[in-house]
């Protein structure tokens, strides 16, 4: 699941004219036991960029066809790109920068109800998630009017944004 999901985003990347190597080079995973990350209540998945890894509970892999770790590599896409890739999002669907509130319709979780990088993520796992025919990632919060599709076609224009200089 992992070189599965590692190869649909570096060749995404590479679709929208980014190397993605260089995107998410030096990051690596590390592979925690149990069903949550100690020390980071309720979560399954989380990046340290200052440590360059991203760190995955074994639920990671069991929740939702493995989105968790799709929605880290948001963040580092997101990080490397000194959060273009959120700006650009988050301008173009018309969210309330000012006050961190993401549009209508284009959150998935209650993370990123609230936290414009949180549904950046969530959008750039659903873009590389959707490789699944039918696939929708439905959290306990997720709203009924949410637009899948729009929140792909939007990250893929942000992904565009970041390839232009």
């Amino acid at each position: 699941m992992l070189h599965r999901i590692i190869s649909y985003t570096l060749a995404g990347l590479v679709e929208h004219q980014l190397d993605g190597r260089a995107w998410v080079q030096g990051y690596r995973f590390r592979r925690l036991p149990g069903e949550y990350i100690r020390g980071q209540a309720g979560c399954i998945s989380v990046v340290n960029h200052e440590h360059q890894e991203i760190l995955v509970a074994d639920a990671a892999f069991k929740r939702l066809h493995g989105f968790y770790i799709a929605h880290e590599f948001g963040h580092v896409v997101d990080f490397r790109s000194q959060h273009a890739l959120t700006l650009s999002f988050h301008t173009s669907i018309g969210s309330d920068l000012e006050n961190g509130i993401p549009a209508a319709g284009y959150w998935l979780s209650h993370n990123g109800e609230s936290n414009l990088g949180e549904a950046t993520a969530d959008a750039f796992g659903l873009w590389i998630m959707m490789t699944y025919e039918d696939y929708r990632p439905i959290f306990a919060g997720t709203p009924l009017d949410t637009r899948f599709t729009d929140i792909v076609d939007e990250i893929e224009e942000s992904l565009d944004s970041l390839a232009t200089p």
